[in-house]
């Protein structure tokens, strides 16, 4: 299964990966399929810390996402954040958002330098049933 990510500049499409992690996929799917994707925005890039990391793009609707956290439903990699697939198409636009500048305005202090300036819009996200 994959899922589709359209944005002004491009695509990202993710293969999902649902028989190594069920219940994040599920929960993915779930936001797609009810439409809390679109419209919705990149808005984070950070290294989690690591010195020359690869770098976590964070997207989707805003809020509480309890089956994401470490002491959620989910099972996290060791950073805490749970994997449930892989860019296939579009990882240059993937690497572009991660890429952008990191001065947006923060809520949280911990936060600070991974807000992007300028969010990224989603403008519609669906599931891909016929990959390309």
């Amino acid at each position: 299964m994959r899922i589709l990510l359209q944005m002004e500049d491009g695509r990202i499409e993710i293969e999902v990966f649902e028989d190594q992690a069920p219940l994040t996929s599920a929960y993915i799917l779930g936001l797609i399929d009810r439409g809390d994707y679109d419209e919705a925005t990149f808005y984070r890039s950070s290294t989690l810390g690591v010195e020359g990391g690869p770098r976590l793009i964070q997207g989707g609707p805003l809020g509480d996402f309890p089956q994401l956290d470490f002491g959620g439903r989910s099972q996290p990699d060791e950073l805490g954040f749970p994997a449930f697939g892989e860019v296939v198409i579009g990882l240059d636009i993937a690497e572009k958002i991660a890429e952008s500048e990191t001065a947006g305005e923060v809520r949280i202090g911990m936060l600070e330098g991974q807000i992007l300036t300028r969010a990224v819009a989603i403008t519609a996200a669906h599931r891909n049933e016929s990959p390309s």
